[in-house]
């Protein structure tokens, strides 16, 4: 739609497509009536249209499904025929009404005139059908029966009824019935004679009660005879009956079944089939094991008795429903009787407490004291524990004053002994690195190491010493003093009882040496057992780690005694001497050394020094002297002509004379010496001979 703009009186222009006429605007999708003080209709050009205010017409026509607010007391036909009339429970018709088709009422109907309904075979009511003054039945000419509004019926056919009841006075044709031994709250039965019945005395009735004196109830019916119980106020029924299954006493809905003695409740079985003797609650009892609760406000506990005999048993059995036994508990019941805890399949027999388990048995004999189950062997004890506190085994005694304990101490095997001052006196300790251990300490509680075999085999006593590569396979560490009734080894026996040390292999009959004490000549014998290559050898300084080449003693298989390495020394050619006590002299230098074993001959102050106590010859040869008279002596220790420095018997004189210019002299003694005494030559009122090379100077060790 489009428009010219003009400007007539009275007409407005607006921009766009509109036109405004006074106060209505016409535009483009239709008309607006009233748009200054509030549009008051409004016209759309798809044919709707909006009144805010009254719509009066001539007539209506179309759908007036959406219409509100109609009051109907305004709507009647044209004829004037039925009118409508509402009120608060409905709408009230007035008038003729006529229904060609179904009528159909869902609340009450109410007809003020009278509602003819005629020829039909039924009246069909699923309410209440109500005859204010009666009802008479049959035709109008002869009524066949008459109910009254007073209640009355009369009619003029027979009446036939399963019962009667009420005042029966009036009855005409009816037979006296005799009542014998009548009276109060009695029961009434009937006997073998018409019109006659019998009082039940022994059965009475009073109020809520029925009395069976003296008597007894008998219910037989074909299948099922039953007895029924009903408390109207809670709703809970019961029943004791029999079937072709036995004798049930029963609750019909979901609550207990209860037995009580003495009025007081004692036990129940509730609405889930839970046996609950002394309680009505299962309290906390595992839903595992609630199907049998016993209770009672102090001791408690269940008994199951037999007879006393070995052939009879007290048990319980535990099962399902596909096999006889899984598991039971099970006494014999004689004196002498086992007890027997059973479980029957691969599963294990597990004791717990404190919520977790601390013991089981397995299906194949294996025991297990641990939290876990852990079943490494036929026994096994797994937790952590301790040496004093919490040992693995403790063992007490009767008196359980002294124990021994046996425990897994972070991997180490420990074997312990206590006092009752539960102190460790002692042990045997192997540890998880291989290392094996003899501690004690006695009452003391001082639990001292005495014996150690390391990883290497090696045995140390006291085991607390130092290792190093020299440490023996035994190894003996003493802090012992010098008594000889405090060795390091002690071998010994009963008499004659030869204590032995065999040295040798087990497969070559008659090799090997020994160390034997004899008790019958008290003495002690090195000895090899061998016929031939069976030399008895002592040896020193063998850290090369090879004995043939440190022997110091050797005594062959015949006997003879050798000495390959022994002090001594031979030297020659004397010349330089100190003469500052002349005309003692002594000799200061020796050029020639034809031998000194274990360097112990000095050429250039010419001292020979004892290494150890010992017994030593010594010597010395002088030629071509050329005094009348010479002597020559042996000094000690720097003493010119001195006697023995341990004290013994000088077996020659210290001086040595010849007589004769021109002759010589050979001394040998034999001299006692302590370690680092030293022997020298002395010469009297000469120094030196013509024949100095052929001088000597010479001794060794004896022994």
């Amino acid at each position: 739609m489009s428009f010219t703009k003009v400007a007539p009186a009275g007409i407005g222009t607006e921009p766009g497509t509109s036109i405004r006429l006074g106060d209505s605007l016409l535009h483009s999708t239709g008309l607006d009536i009233g748009t200054g003080t509030g549009i008051g209709v409004t016209i759309r050009q798809h044919g709707d249209a909006t009144f805010t205010g009254i719509v009066t017409a001539a007539s209506f026509s179309g759908s007036g499904a959406n219409l509100t607010g109609i009051d109907a007391t305004s709507i009647k036909h044209t004829d004037g025929n039925v009118k409508v009339q509402a009120i608060n429970t409905g709408a009230n018709l007035t008038g003729n009404l006529a229904v060609s088709g179904n009528a159909t009422v869902t609340g009450t109907l109410g007809v003020g005139g009278v509602l003819t309904y005629e020829d039909v075979t039924n009246i069909d009511s699923v309410g209440v059908v109500t005859a204010r003054s009666g009802i008479k039945i049959g035709p109008t000419a002869g009524v066949a029966g008459t109910f009254f509004a007073d209640g009355s019926y009369v009619t003029a056919g027979i009446i036939t009824a399963g019962s009667y009841r009420g005042d029966g006075s009036n009855l005409t044709g009816i037979t006296q019935t005799t009542i014998n031994n009548n009276a109060t709250t009695k029961f009434i039965t009937g006997t073998n004679n018409a019109n006659e019945l019998d009082c039940e005395a022994n059965l009475s009735y009073n109020n809520s009660v029925v009395t069976f004196a003296s008597s007894n109830l008998t219910i037989n019916k074909s299948a099922s005879p039953t007895i029924s119980v009903t408390e109207t106020a809670g709703s809970k029924s019961g029943q004791f009956r029999t079937n072709t299954d036995g004798v049930l006493l029963r609750s019909l809905g979901n609550y207990p079944l209860i037995f009580h003695t003495n009025q007081t409740e004692r036990a129940q079985i509730d609405g889930s089939g839970r046996f609950l003797i002394g309680t009505n609650s299962v309290y906390n009892a595992n839903s595992y094991a609630n199907n049998l609760i016993v209770y009672e406000n102090g001791d408690a506990g269940a008994s199951i008795i037999g007879n006393a005999s070995n052939s009879n048993y007290a048990s319980l059995y535990l099962s399902d429903t596909s096999t006889a036994i899984k598991g039971y508990l099970e006494a014999q019941l004689g004196a002498n009787g086992n007890f027997t805890i059973g479980a029957v399949g691969s599963g294990p027999i597990r004791f717990t407490n404190n919520g977790s388990e601390r013991f089981r048995i397995t299906g194949d004999g294996k025991v297990s004291i641990s939290s876990d189950g852990t079943t490494d062997g036929l026994l096994t004890i797994k937790g952590n524990s301790d040496q004093i506190n919490v040992p693995s085994i403790r063992l007490l005694d009767g008196s359980d004053t002294r124990e021994v304990s046996i425990s897994n101490t972070s991997g180490d095997f420990v074997a312990s002994v206590h006092g009752n001052d539960n102190a460790i006196h002692g042990h045997i300790k192997m540890f998880e690195s291989g290392i094996f251990d003899i501690n004690n300490g006695g009452a003391s509680g001082s639990n001292v190491n005495r014996l150690r075999i390391n990883v290497n085999g090696d045995v140390l006593i006291p085991g607390n010493q130092a290792t190093s590569s020299e440490t023996g396979k035994l190894d003996i560490y003493h802090t012992a003093d010098g008594d000889i009734n405090n060795p390091h080894i002690r071998l010994w026996g009963t008499t004659n009882a030869d204590p032995r040390i065999e040295f040798g292999s087990p497969t070559n009959s008659g090799e090997g040496g020994y160390i034997m004490y004899n008790d019958s000549d008290e003495a002690l014998y090195i000895g090899s057992r061998m016929a031939t290559y069976s030399e008895v050898n002592i040896c020193t300084g063998m850290n090369d780690g090879d004995p043939a080449t440190n022997i110091r003693f050797s005594v062959s298989s015949v006997g003879n005694v050798t000495k390959p390495v022994q002090p001594g020394f031979e030297a020659s050619y004397p010349d330089a001497y100190n003469t500052s006590n002349s005309p003692s002299n002594y000799v200061t230098q020796w050029l020639r050394v034809h031998h000194n074993y274990g360097s112990h001959f000095n050429a250039n102050n010419g001292r020979f020094t004892a290494p150890v106590n010992g017994r030593y010859l010594i010597g010395t040869i002088w030629t071509n002297v050329s005094q009348s008279n010479p002597h020559c002596a042996f000094g000690i220790n720097g003493g010119a002509a001195s006697g023995p420095s341990r004290g013994g018997t000088n077996y020659t004189e210290l001086w040595h004379t010849n007589a004769g210019s021109g002759s010589g002299l050979s001394p040998v003694h034999i001299f006692d010496l302590s370690a680092n005494d030293y022997v020298n030559v002395w010469i009297y009122n000469f120094t030196g001979t013509p024949d100095d090379p052929r001088c000597y100077f010479f001794g060794y060790l004896l022994g």
